[in-house]
């Protein structure tokens, strides 16, 4: 059952417009969420909005709070809803594809959170399979702008599964540079080191499956909330594993070791491939013939 539809409009390109919705890639529902609590009344704690006057805190009601930018301190400029409304124009309601890149070529930092494209209605199917399959085809992500929650986003739209996902983009003001925090780095190790690395990486290189890396922590507050709730255990305390302390390491010698490990478990996998493809097998030794044992009478 998809989630509910958070916003509508149209996709196009050039002059195919096709009507869809936006559905949030990503579920919330395993999460736990904690609300303050005053612990004397057992009362949940209120954030209230409202102004403060010397030592008076006077609340307000919601019809009376506005948007505003401080453009000094202390100085704010009020902003109407309706007039960012009128900045949307057309925007707001269609998403030009105009740009087609290659996956490759997105930074990783510039991607922020996934949403299902879903077509709008019977008639929509067509043209939203037609660019489904074309974009899957091509492997290019198609780039444009979209108007939501009172923002305007950088959006990729690309193939997925038998439809389409979009993807909220970062604009590169939000995306510091890297080289302050890397400057410092100046260790040189060797090409020997590097290579014996990458072999190590490339020994163990897989599919990325991640299904087959639960939550234990998650689980664990989960179960935690359980038990509570169903008065088992009046205090339940999650053990915390203690950090090692730190230690120096030679590089070079930690990945010898890494791949002798692996050598020597590719040689016991392949010793148990043969056991099991039937390979030779030792002749049971020959029975002993039981020692008598003398009879022994009590006089």
């Amino acid at each position: 059952m998809p989630s509910q539809s958070l916003w509508s409009g149209n996709l196009r390109l050039s002059l195919v417009l096709v009507p869809v919705t936006l559905h949030s890639a990503v579920s919330l529902e395993e999460g736990v969420a904690f609300r303050m609590i005053h612990k004397p009344s057992g009362e949940p704690v209120r954030y209230q909005k409202g102004v403060r006057d010397g030592e008076t805190f006077t609340e307000v009601p919601e019809d009376e709070i506005v948007k505003g930018y401080e453009h000094a301190k202390g100085h704010y400029v009020l902003i109407k809803q309706d007039e960012l409304d009128e900045l949307k124009l057309e925007a707001s309601h269609t998403i030009d594809m105009t740009t087609f890149v290659d996956r490759d070529e997105i930074d990783p930092r510039y991607f922020e959170k996934p949403y299902y494209l879903l077509p709008e209605g019977d008639a929509a199917d067509e043209g939203y399979v037609v660019l489904s399959k074309a974009l899957a085809k091509t492997g290019k992500v198609a780039i444009g702008q979209m108007v939501m929650g009172g923002r305007e986003h950088i959006v990729g739209i690309m193939a997925h599964d038998k439809g389409l996902m979009l993807s909220i983009l970062r604009y590169s003001h939000e995306v510091r540079d890297a080289e302050p925090y890397f400057e410092k780095i100046k260790a040189a190790p060797s090409a020997e080191t590097v290579e014996l690395a990458r072999e190590l990486i490339e020994s163990q290189a897989g599919s990325f499956e991640p299904k087959t890396m639960p939550d234990d922590y998650g689980r664990a507050v989960r179960a935690l909330v359980k038990r509570k709730v169903d008065k088992h255990a009046p205090k339940v305390e999650i053990a915390a594993t203690a950090a090692a302390p730190a230690k120096v390491i030679n590089i070079m010698a930690a990945l010898k070791e890494s791949m002798q490990k692996k050598g020597q478990g590719k040689v016991r996998a392949a010793v148990n491939q043969r056991m099991k493809n039937g390979a030779p097998k030792a002749k049971p030794a020959a029975k002993r013939q039981p020692r008598s044992t003398p009879v022994r009478t009590t006089h």
